[in-house]
C-alpha cells in the first residue's frame, strides 16, 4: 500500500468491496438509496484525498489537473466516479477552496431523487 495514503483513505478502499456487494444484494425497491449510500462514500474518500493534496502542496488541484492528479499522486487507486458510472464534477474557484459533486443517475445538474445532485451539503 502507498504509504502517502492517510489511514482513513485506507480504510474507506478496504470497505467499497463489501458496499459494492452488499449493492448486489439489495432489493430492487432499496437500490436507489443503496446507489446514493455508495455515491456518498465515494465523494468522502475524494474529499479526503483532496484535503491530504491540500496539505501537502498547499493549494487543491487546477482545473487542467482534476482528479486525475490524485490517481497520479498515489491518493486514490482510480479517478472516482458514482455509482451510476459517471465522473464527478469537480471545479476549483479558488486555491483554498474546491466543489465535488455527483449530479446523480443522470449525470445532469438539478433533478430530484436518483438524479439530485449529491456532494454539495
Amino acid at each position: 500500500m502507498n504509504e502517502r495514503r492517510t489511514p482513513h483513505v485506507a480504510q474507506t478502499m478496504m470497505i467499497l468491496p463489501f458496499i459494492v456487494l452488499a449493492l448486489l444484494a439489495t432489493p430492487a425497491e432499496d437500490l436507489a438509496a443503496s446507489r446514493v449510500a455508495y455515491t456518498r462514500v465515494v465523494l468522502a474518500e475524494t474529499r479526503s484525498a483532496l484535503d491530504l493534496y491540500l496539505a501537502q502542496s498547499g493549494a487543491y488541484p487546477n482545473a487542467e489537473q482534476g482528479l486525475k492528479i490524485l490517481v497520479k499522486d498515489g491518493l486514490l487507486a482510480r479517478e472516482p466516479r458514482d455509482a451510476w458510472g459517471n465522473a464527478l464534477h469537480y471545479a476549483r474557484p479558488a486555491p483554498s477552496t474546491c466543489e465535488l459533486l455527483s449530479y446523480g443517475r443522470d449525470g445532469k445538474p438539478g433533478g430530484t431523487g436518483e438524479d439530485a445532485d449529491l456532494g454539495g451539503e
